[in-house]
């Protein structure tokens, strides 16, 4: 009876695991693709990084794995292939309870709804409120071309990052630029700089060199955004993200 009820259990689990999560690995998926996609270029760099980085990742995410890092940050040049191996190799093993969105648009939509819950509880901290309906709903994000411009994005990124962190979300960012350039000459830098240092803590930190092939130039690799912030005029934020 014990082993009939154990193996139910295993049945079970499986199917919920099945439901959210690929059986894929990043890396083989890569390798799928490369064999039987025209526009895949097999490049033997990019297959490392999602043997050394993106598959440990994926694992510790579907296996509920604690660890110091909860995170990837990938950088290089335009077209080395960061934001497809993001996009095809994966955000599609993700089933459920991931998104993907452009770093701008979710930071526009941080801003439009901290504003609107400041307007009705203006003595409030809202932060923790943005940080746990997000935590809430998701296990992984996917942020493309994260880049700090602007001293709003700059201010409140320490709090929102490692609040997500914390509360158990895994983040994987794509940028053009390395970590410590970010914000670079902006005002107040120097209350910026802790946010690095969450980066550094909590994120794989990964250099993508320059490839022959330019990625963003192949259609097949455009993206399907899913922000989770989704800018209105009535600035109704959290939006899109999969079933």
């Amino acid at each position: 009876l014990k082993q009939k009820m154990m193996r139910r259990r295993l049945t079970n689990l499986r199917r919920s695991i099945n439901r959210f999560y690929s059986v894929s690995l990043p890396s083989t998926t890569y390798v799928t693709k490369s064999k039987s996609q025209k526009q895949f270029v097999f490049d033997q760099t990019q297959l490392e990084v999602l043997q050394r980085y993106f598959d440990p990742f994926y694992e510790q995410v579907i296996n509920s794995k604690g660890g110091d890092k909860k995170g990837i940050y990938i950088y290089g040049p335009p077209g080395s292939g960061k934001t497809m191996m993001m996009d095809e190799c994966l955000f599609p093993l993700f089933k459920a309870r991931v998104e993907r969105t452009h770093f701008q648009k979710f930071m526009q939509g941080v801003h439009a709804k901290h504003h609107e819950l400041k307007q009705k509880t203006p003595k409030d901290d809202v932060m923790p409120l943005l940080i746990d309906d997000i935590a809430k709903r998701v296990d992984v994000f996917c942020f493309d071309e994260f880049y700090v411009t602007d001293i709003a994005d700059a201010m409140v990124l320490k709090r929102m990052f490692s609040g997500l962190f914390k509360a158990g979300v895994y983040i994987i960012m794509t940028s053009n630029r390395p970590p410590n350039t970010l914000y670079k000459g902006g005002i107040n830098r120097e209350l910026f700089l802790p946010f690095l240092d969450d980066l550094e803590k909590y994120c794989s930190i990964i250099e993508m060199p320059s490839t022959s092939t330019d990625y963003r130039t192949m259609n097949s690799f455009t993206s399907s955004a899913l922000p989770l912030f989704q800018v209105k005029n009535d600035s109704e934020a959290f939006t899109k993200k999969k079933q």
